[in-house]
């Protein structure tokens, strides 16, 4: 707990609704991401000072999905 997490859009486009969070007691660190414009593969990075960091979270974003929002979470 207490880890502070940044996360990117690296691919895709979108928005996070923060740029930073911080672990829970749990040591669960979540964002909201809105999908980007692009049709395809969009991935946000989460990196912390913690062993197997980056980490990288994919979604796919159809034209049918009407720039809906994706949950990330990072533990």
């Amino acid at each position: 707990s207490g880890v502070t997490v940044e996360w990117f859009v690296t691919s895709g486009g979108g928005l996070l609704s923060a740029s930073s969070t911080t672990s829970d007691a749990n040591g669960i660190a979540q964002v909201s991401y809105t999908l980007g414009p692009i049709v395809g593969n969009q991935v946000v990075q989460a990196e912390a000072d913690l062993s197997g960091s980056p980490v990288s979270f994919t979604a796919v974003a159809r034209p049918d999905n009407g720039g809906g929002g994706e949950a990330l979470r990072a533990k």
